[in-house]
């Protein structure tokens, strides 16, 4: 015999298998919408997990300690679960995971022992410091993931001790012209000197090497990524060192070479910045 209820809306009678209330014509709604929204509750809570699981195995990778200068300075941290995502001459970035605040303040101790707390700022969870050699070392410690980035700038020689370079070069030279106020030296001599000013060259050989690097990381660079900001923080104060110099160099101080020398580059920089987006 089939089942008779009332409808929820005007209290007439109706068979429970009806769709639809004959008197006001709502609809009968039975227990079939608890089970489609229970079956995705339990497909959301599937998913769910399942990422959790994915993100854990690619947290499951390990490492292999690299053996390069750069890495030498650093201790290598207690996990075994990490990725080296550069290593470089001049750079050496790394992520570890599984690791424990304790963890962390364990390793900073361990880099202050490897020399690096000159000029160091000690945050709860980061540490930054170079070490006698202008190195410079960024730990970044992450609590809710349990990860901590590591990344080494190579020392790199600043505009300033450049031109303190060719400071003391230039003197040298006085005191070399004032040893022969005669001015007898070989013409020849003289004018393939001025040709070729190597303190200048070299400076020209290093803005080309650095504004290549700066384009290689802009290429790459997430304004969202801690690491790459303050990365992104150390490239932009010696990018504008670099556009300061070149904004005051003139023409007149140079020889025809020397300064075709440097606008050759100057050309090559240009080029190299429209590849970034």
């Amino acid at each position: 015999m089939t089942k008779v209820i009332q409808c929820k809306r005007c209290g007439a009678e109706m068979y429970k298998g009806m769709k639809r209330c004959p008197q006001c014509g709502k609809k009968n709604k039975g227990p079939a919408g608890l089970i489609v929204f229970g079956i995705i509750v339990l497909v959301v809570i599937i998913a769910a997990i399942c990422g959790m699981m994915k993100k854990n195995s690619e947290k499951r990778v390990t490492y292999t300690w690299p053996t390069s200068e750069l890495a030498k300075l650093i201790p290598e941290p207690d996990t075994k679960y990490g990725k080296i995502t550069e290593d470089s001459e001049k750079y050496f970035t790394a992520e570890f995971y599984y690791v424990t605040e304790s963890d962390f303040q364990d390793y900073v101790k361990e880099c202050k022992d490897k020399g690096f707390t000159v000029d160091y700022m000690n945050f709860d969870s980061s540490y930054m410091a170079d070490d006698a050699s202008g190195n410079s070392l960024d730990i970044t410690y992450e609590a809710k993931e349990k990860t901590m980035d590591v990344t080494l700038y190579a020392f790199r020689e600043t505009t300033e001790e450049t031109e303190q370079g060719n400071t003391e070069i230039s003197t040298e030279d006085n005191e070399t012209e004032t040893e022969n106020p005669s001015g007898i030296d070989d013409e020849n001599t003289q004018e393939e000197t001025a040709g070729n000013d190597t303190s200048f060259r070299d400076w020209v050989d290093s803005y080309e090497e650095f504004m290549n690097e700066y384009v290689e990381f802009m290429k790459t660079y997430d304004g969202t990524n801690v690491t790459q900001l303050k990365q992104y923080a150390k490239l932009a104060e010696e990018y504008a060192e670099f556009i300061k110099t070149t904004d005051e160099l003139n023409e007149s101080d140079y020889s025809v070479d020397d300064w075709k020398y440097y606008l050759d580059a100057q050309t090559r920089i240009t080029q190299k910045l429209t590849e970034i987006e």
